[in-house]
């Protein structure tokens, strides 16, 4: 965490997806049943290679999804869902002293001080509960490179205490905060999954690919048209290559299949 790793292999993995649409254009071959034959795509990544694998079953684990409410790493985001909240409290107190209580998982890596670009700031905590004392409500547009620099975060990060409380649950934590007139503020919660999941329908998702690579009115004719709880991820890719073609009978058929391998 905090590493430039996790941006590196979203490029690369762009990249290779790229790189597949250009060799496909190229006239570069493989095999059609590439997903499910033996030593194929599923069975590398644990799928079943003995049976014809649908779409459908993609995902089947993925029952619901976690949207993140800050665009920061999780173990931040309490302390700055408690810090926010605190600044309608707070109003316009000029901030003496912050306090922020987590557990050790959250401080352990989140820890980081004066992150010098937002790669390393979604991933401080004193900077993220800085910028949320700052912003209150408007926290979540003023997250980003735009907070790196901006000179009040800093000062309210400078007088920022961290401490670890081996009492405190994974997602748990605490933000006291004192003002200049001698007035202190305190919140503390869990930070609760469950309730930032939303449910994933494998065929809304079908959808939202289809949509954002050809015209939605013949995706919406593939998708009608489609037996999607018994055709092979190959018979899929087959039927979206033919209607691309016909739509845009260029070199997409092959951006698309490279669009649907990496997702």
């Amino acid at each position: 965490n905090g590493t430039i790793a996790k941006p590196l292999s979203v490029g690369l993995a762009a990249c290779a997806a790229i790189r597949a649409a250009q060799l496909a254009a190229a006239g570069a071959t493989g095999h059609s049943d590439l997903f499910e034959r033996a030593g194929g795509i599923f069975a590398m990544f644990g799928g079943d290679a003995t049976n014809s694998i649908e779409p459908a079953s993609m995902i089947a684990g993925l029952d619901s999804i976690v949207f993140k409410e800050f665009p920061c790493y999780f173990g931040v985001h309490q302390p700055v869902r408690l810090a926010r909240d605190l600044v309608s409290v707070l109003g316009c107190s000029l901030i003496e002293r912050v306090s922020i209580a987590a557990s050790a998982y959250t401080m352990h890596q989140m820890s980081l001080r004066c992150p010098q670009d937002w790669s390393m700031g979604q991933f401080s905590v004193a900077h993220c509960v800085a910028v949320a004392l700052s912003a209150g409500p408007n926290v979540v547009t003023n997250l980003g490179d735009q907070s790196i620099s901006r000179e009040d975060v800093q000062a309210v990060e400078r007088k920022t205490q961290l401490r670890v409380d081996d009492r405190f649950a994974k997602f748990e934590a605490s933000v006291e905060v004192e003002t200049s007139d001698g007035r202190k503020c305190h919140a503390h919660g869990v930070l609760d999954l469950d309730s930032l999941r939303a449910p994933i329908i494998a065929e809304k998702k079908l959808q939202a690919i289809l949509h954002s690579r050809i015209p939605e009115a013949q995706a919406k004719i593939l998708f009608d048209a489609t037996s999607f709880e018994t055709m092979t991820v190959s018979e899929l890719l087959q039927q979206l290559s033919e209607l691309t073609q016909s739509v845009h009978p260029s070199d997409h058929n092959a951006k698309l299949e490279a669009t649907i391998d990496s997702r």
